[in-house]
């Protein structure tokens, strides 16, 4: 749950800090890197090596920063795309971590300091929280949305 913290509070100073970077590069590590400390040996070692998760924390809040430096220049429909992809891969990651997620447990990975039971209610709540945020999201855009049409008609109207 700690890169939910990381990755989001990365998102909302990047929102209010303008960075000098190629919004691509922004977008590829913004998106690659949280994908790689979810891959079972880097998500094992972090958990397992202080210095490593000190190493996850900053490089996913840096990440957060670069995508939302970048948000408010893309289009509605890709902010839906990527709101789409989040939600995908953390559908798949908490439906790995709540049917066992074998691959991220000590049975696979000799460093892991996670067990199969403790994987199924990170799985649980990671669920639940990103269910959450995506409502949320959803309404804050869709509100954002019809505030536009709203504007656009009274402007038409007068």
């Amino acid at each position: 749950m700690l890169h939910y913290l990381d990755y989001g509070t990365g998102i909302l100073v990047g929102r209010s800090v303008k960075l000098r970077v190629s919004p691509i590069a922004s977008l590829v590590v913004g998106v690659s890197v949280p994908v790689f400390w979810h891959i079972p040996y880097p998500f094992a070692l972090a958990a397992s090596s202080s210095g490593v998760e000190v190493l996850a924390v900053l490089t996913l809040t840096c990440s957060g920063i670069l995508l939302g430096g970048i948000l408010d220049s893309l289009t509605r429909k890709f902010k839906f795309y990527l709101l789409g992809l989040w939600m995908t891969g953390d559908t798949v990651l908490s439906t790995i971590f709540m049917t066992g997620g074998a691959y991220y447990t000590s049975r696979y990975i000799v460093t892991s300091p996670y067990s199969s039971s403790q994987l199924g209610f990170a799985g649980i709540a990671m669920f639940i929280f990103m269910n959450v945020t995506v409502v949320i999201l959803i309404i804050k855009l869709l509100n954002d949305m019809f505030r536009e049409e709203l504007d656009k008609t009274e402007y038409h109207n007068v």
